[in-house]
């Protein structure tokens, strides 16, 4: 994945850092105080920034989130993937391929669709590893939609109305052209079998 980075270093501190850069092409930009005040004119003065702000925006460049460094150290592995992952979000789609401004059985049906095919694009790259695969549906359906593989109508519970749809619609033959989610292809095959069903099964909501 390919997104830009820029660092900004505090007025009165080097303009580079050997330990972060030497192989990258990052631009490092040194911050002054042409007025005087004993402050970075762009850090505080401006943007209101803290020391080890890690200031995320989206492509109109609106502030996503700030993620601060000093109490997140990135050392601590929770720490890391939580920063990483708000990188990968923001850097990547939000997952509606079809641009209706809804997440839904259709963007997981064009999703598997592109896999392994030249309609893979760089936006259905959910978890940002450069490969449009499996983990990507897992990325849309479970953190962006928010809910588990056999919940058909996708209203956050795999339950008996899911299980009615499924059993309406079992093809194991795949004989039905449109098998898609939404009759309870869950692994994005032609059909509706016992390996969909079993998806469905293992997260059934009991209560």
């Amino acid at each position: 994945m390919d997104f830009p980075i820029l660092a900004i270093n505090e007025e009165g501190l080097e303009s580079g850092s050997s330990q972060i850069s030497p192989d990258d092409n990052l631009p490092w930009l040194q911050d002054v105080d042409q007025d005087g005040n004993g402050v970075s004119d762009l850090w505080y003065d401006s943007w209101d920034i803290t020391f080890r702000d890690v200031v995320v925006l989206d492509e109109n460049n609106s502030v996503v989130e700030i993620y601060n460094v000093t109490p997140n150290d990135l050392a601590n592995p929770t720490n890391y993937n939580t920063l990483r992952l708000l990188l990968v979000e923001t850097a990547t789609s939000d997952g509606d391929f079809d641009n209706d401004d809804q997440l839904n059985a259709t963007d997981i049906d064009l999703l598997y669709a592109a896999i392994g095919t030249a309609t893979g694009t760089d936006e259905m790259d959910l978890n940002g590893d450069s490969i449009v695969d499996s983990q990507d549906v897992t990325e849309l359906v479970e953190n962006r939609i928010g809910t588990k593989f056999g919940d058909i109508d996708l209203d956050g519970s795999v339950n008996l109305t899911d299980f009615n749809v499924m059993a309406a619609t079992f093809d194991s033959q795949g004989e039905n052209a449109g098998n898609g989610w939404s009759r309870g292809n869950f692994d994005g095959d032609t059909d509706v079998d016992l390996t969909d069903f079993n998806s469905l099964a293992s997260n059934f909501d009991l209560v």
